[in-house]
């Protein structure tokens, strides 16, 4: 698996999910489409999630596990406590609240959702920065 995030602490499972588009791992992913517990009529179902990538200052559903293409089933890391490594889309001080960039990366929070603390620090843009998420 290429870029995969390897959580630090995992107290949960993850969740699988399918890609609504292709999907960076170790980044913030949102849901784009939700469950469908069927439809006896149409025959239609769906047991996963999908996701696409957050949008800045989004909420997030949790952390891609690893790369993925459209379509393609992946594990999502979420729940709070989980410490793992997320890419960071600038500078980001250890012990700071993180916010998502546009492309699902950590950055400091200024006025979008909280969605976890840093543990570790970055110095710039694309570098493993240790979040425990909210």
């Amino acid at each position: 698996m290429a870029n995969e995030c390897i959580p630090l602490y995992r107290p949960g499972a993850d969740i699988t999910a399918v890609a609504g588009g292709a999907i960076t791992g170790k980044t913030f992913v949102k849901v784009s489409a939700g469950l469908n517990p069927g439809n006896a009529v149409t025959g239609t179902s769906s047991t996963l999630v999908t996701v696409v990538t957050n949008t800045a200052a989004g909420k997030a559903f949790g952390v891609a596990t690893y790369d993925a293409a459209s379509g393609a089933r992946l594990p999502i890391i979420c729940g709070p406590g989980q410490v793992v490594p997320v890419t960071s889309g600038a500078a980001v001080a250890a012990g700071a609240e993180v916010e998502s960039d546009a492309s699902g990366r950590a950055i400091t929070l200024a006025a979008g959702k909280p969605l976890g603390m840093a543990l570790s620090a970055s110095t710039g843009a694309g570098q493993d920065l240790f979040v425990r998420l909210y």
